[in-house]
Order: structure tokens, then C-alpha cells, then sequence
């Protein structure tokens, strides 16, 4: 009885997340995992073809730098490091966020779901000013801060 061995050869490509401003890096997360830098729309041009995790389909990038929001290595350092400037009246940031969608994904145009008003900024019903990071306002709406618990030897 003969066998035959069949042997492959596995291959990888890493792609360390880069944080770029006006397509020229800032930094990378595989050197410095706090690398943060602005953020900038794209349209993907390849909507039908389902992306594998940590594939980077072809897209055409803008120079338009969305104010406020921060890019990071990890995905909570969007979250966290931006500010809710883009999402406020004053600001052409969520019309241009729309824009990007709608080209990337055409669909999404008629899909009522897919609507948001901007913020109004009122600053006698808030303290937090649209610059605010938004783990700034986090960190003061936690527990211990919207409480003073002080603990006391017997």
C-alpha cells in the first residue's frame, strides 16, 4: 500500500494597524499601542464581497478630517479618545458622515432607520462642553463619582 504525503505551506501576512493623517502614517500600534490620530472618511468599493477579520478592502480615502473623533489601535480608543464635536448643529462633520455611507453603501439611503438629528448644544442643561472626551464623561458619570463615598477607620 503506498501513501502519499501532501505538505503545505501555511503563509501569513501581518498587518499592523497604522494610524495615518493625509495618507502619511503617524505611527504604529505594533511599535507605540497608545498611537491615536485624527479620523478621516472612506468609501469602500468593495460592498459585495463579505471581509474577512483584519482584511482592508480597496477604498477611496477623503481629506476630510472629522472633528473630534480620534482613530487608535483598538477599537474602544475611537470610542473613548473622541469627543462628540462631529455630532453636533455647528458642525458638517454628520452630513459628510452620511455622504460616506450613502456612497459605500447605496441601499442604506432609503432606509429610514438610518436617520439621526444632530445635538444641540445647551450649556445650561449640560456640563460637558462638545470638546469633552467621551471617557471624561464616563469617568464622571460613574458611581463614585456621582456619589462622595469616603470610608472611615473605626
Amino acid at each position: 500500500m503506498l501513501f502519499s504525503i501532501h505538505i503545505f505551506t501555511a503563509r501569513f501576512k501581518f498587518r499592523f494597524n497604522t494610524i495615518s493623517a493625509s495618507n502619511s502614517p503617524i505611527c504604529q500600534c505594533a511599535v507605540d499601542p497608545k498611537c491615536q490620530g485624527p479620523i478621516t472618511f472612506a468609501i469602500d468599493h468593495i460592498t459585495s464581497i463579505i471581509g474577512l477579520p483584519g482584511s482592508r478592502p480597496a477604498y477611496v480615502a477623503s481629506n476630510y478630517v472629522a472633528p473630534g473623533l480620534v482613530g487608535g489601535c483598538y477599537t474602544i480608543d475611537l470610542l473613548l479618545l473622541s469627543t462628540l464635536q462631529c455630532f453636533y448643529t455647528n458642525s458638517d462633520c454628520m452630513n459628510q458622515l452620511f455622504y460616506y455611507i450613502n456612497k459605500t453603501y447605496p441601499a442604506s439611503a432609503n432606509n429610514p432607520n438610518l436617520y439621526a438629528h444632530a445635538l444641540i448644544y445647551n450649556q445650561s442643561s449640560t456640563r460637558f462642553p462638545p470638546n469633552t472626551s467621551v471617557s471624561s464623561i464616563v469617568e464622571e458619570m460613574t458611581l463614585g463619582n456621582i456619589f462622595d463615598v469616603s470610608v472611615q477607620d473605626p
